[in-house]
């Protein structure tokens, strides 16, 4: 027994395993019906100072070659909450302490929003804080030659 929820593209199949035993498992397919093979967090930066912010995003590969965006499809968790936080949407990651976190990005059951047994990692490595801006004032500087 089958069923495609086409709004999603998730297929749930029920697999009648050898022994008789049925279970239910989740296809990922593309817009074309391609399967899902993997996703890889992309991180602006792997390294990054105490107080500064990278853009993180979750891109899923297919048999047909093509990829997705299914960052808003997945949920973030660090291994560390006080050298980076992630807020609900997942867009970005801020260090706030020194030291390493493991980022991970579960993929969602869309019909369920349950998570899916697939995920991807990344580390991401928090420096000491750094000089984000520098302002010289006055901003115009009136240089005159010695004599």
């Amino acid at each position: 027994m089958a069923f495609v929820q086409k709004s999603s593209i998730l297929v749930a199949a029920t697999v009648m395993a050898l022994a008789g035993c049925s279970s239910t498992d989740a296809v990922y397919l593309n817009d074309s019906g391609s399967l899902l093979t993997s996703m890889n967090i992309q991180a602006s930066e792997l390294a990054i100072a105490k107080g500064f912010t990278i853009n993180l995003s979750v891109v899923g590969s297919y048999e047909d070659g093509s990829t997705k965006d299914l960052s808003n499809q997945v949920v973030w968790n660090s291994n560390n909450t006080d050298t980076i936080t992630i807020p609900d949407n997942g867009a970005t990651a801020t260090g706030i302490g020194e030291g390493g976190a493991v980022l991970t990005a579960t993929l969602k059951h869309l019909d369920t929003d349950t998570l899916s047994d697939w995920n991807s990692t990344v580390t991401i490595i928090v420096g000491p804080a750094a000089c984000k801006d520098l302002v010289v004032t006055p901003a115009t500087l009136e240089v005159k030659q010695l004599q």
